[in-house]
């Protein structure tokens, strides 16, 4: 351990930065609260920063997450401290409509956080909007999530909120294990052998009961080792199918009777 002093006040002791560090890794979701604790001292700030950045989203406006940017203020702020872009583990990309403009702005971004463990596009599932298909977003925004993002050898989890997904884009990504779905999958060729990712963790609302034979065919290579399952009941189709493939491996499983509100986030890192 090393043996570096920490000042935590002027009337406590000091403690060492390790230990200081290990407290505060247990506020990575607790944005508010390490920002409060980045103002009481210098040194605290140092510390503090690489959990404070553990989670940024990346929006066209405000929201009321701590550590929403604008393409513009990010791009600035990582001028002014690169060193953040380090530190940054899960990537949360907002947007509601197409927004062809935005998301093209965001392609210049996403090369430049290496350690990326989740992605999440969008995270938020509105009920009030049509869903976008994957295929009319901006080839240069595709392009950057497939070729940069999912390909990176820390990526675990990927959210899909309001997007029409093909889930092919994962395959030959052994290294994800996380899959939460907010809408039925896009239709895709029923002949694609890969059998990676496999997923242990998958979450999944609002799918319906046309598009099940889609992620079935999808499910019966790619869920052969799940573990863990969140189901909102709006296919039992779909939840069939999966205790049809999963029963044997499965051993955590959360059911909600009522879906998820507008405007509620998805489920992230819950059941590790």
């Amino acid at each position: 351990m090393s043996q570096e002093l920490v000042p935590v006040s002027s009337t406590t002791p000091q403690l060492p930065f390790d230990i200081i560090d290990y407290i505060f890794s247990f506020l990575k979701s607790h944005p508010n609260a390490l920002f409060a604790c980045s103002k009481a001292h210098p040194i605290l700030s140092h510390i503090v920063e690489r959990y404070r950045f553990h989670h940024i989203i990346i929006a066209p406006g405000p929201t009321d997450f701590t550590y929403s940017f604008r393409v513009s203020d990010l791009l600035r702020y990582l001028s002014e401290a690169p060193r953040i872009v380090n530190y940054v583990a899960v990537l949360q990309v907002e947007f509601r409509y197409r927004q062809d403009a935005y998301l093209e702005e965001i392609t210049s971004l996403l090369p430049m956080f290496p350690m990326l463990e989740c992605f999440m596009f969008p995270a938020r599932r509105y009920w009030t909007c049509s869903a976008l298909l994957w295929k009319d977003l901006p080839q240069s925004f595709r392009t950057a999530v497939e070729t940069h993002c999912l390909h990176l050898p820390t990526m675990r989890e990927v959210h899909v909120g309001n997007v029409v997904f093909p889930l092919s884009t994962l395959d030959n990504h052994a290294n994800i294990d996380y899959l939460s779905l907010s809408r039925s999958p896009e239709t895709e060729r029923q002949d694609l052998e890969t059998a990676h990712p496999q997923i242990k963790s998958l979450a999944l609302q609002g799918l319906e009961h046309e598009d099940s034979e889609v992620f079935r065919t999808w499910a019966r290579k790619h869920i052969l080792e799940l573990q863990t399952l969140k189901y909102d009941f709006s296919c039992h189709e779909i939840m069939l199918a999966v205790f049809g493939i999963s029963s044997n491996t499965l051993k955590n499983l959360y059911l909600s009777l009522t879906r998820e509100g507008p405007g509620e986030l998805l489920s992230h890192l819950a059941y590790h």
